[in-house]
């Protein structure tokens, strides 16, 4: 466990079958980035086209809580993009905001050190 700054850090992975798992994970990144704290993700493919696709692939950063997902920074084209809560439940299409990668699949939560 890193802590950086106060800030502790812990890689959790995203069951995106659970609509209350993937529930939690977007409070607890809404409520970081509340507090300031950027929120990285993984983003992988679907696991039914085998397992070598469901690894965590793609890093993107969460900058910032919209009214219905959030403002995520794309490496791969050096841009904020929208990225929809619904990203975070079940695969999905392929999304740009992803890194063109179809589901979430890690996190790395931040939470203060008090």
């Amino acid at each position: 466990m890193v802590r950086p700054f106060g800030v502790r850090y812990r890689g959790a992975s995203l069951d995106d079958r659970s609509a209350e798992a993937a529930a939690a994970w977007v409070a607890h990144a809404s409520a970081a980035l509340a507090d300031s704290l950027p929120v990285p993700l993984y983003s992988a493919g679907d696991s039914a086209l085998g397992l070598d696709t469901a690894v965590p692939r793609h890093v993107i950063l969460l900058v910032a809580r919209v009214e219905d997902g959030f403002l995520a920074y794309e490496p791969s084209r050096g841009a904020l993009m929208h990225l929809p809560d619904a990203a975070f439940t079940g695969p999905g299409p392929r999304r740009a905001s992803l890194g063109h990668w179809s589901r979430v699949a890690w996190l790395v939560l931040p939470s203060p050190v008090h």
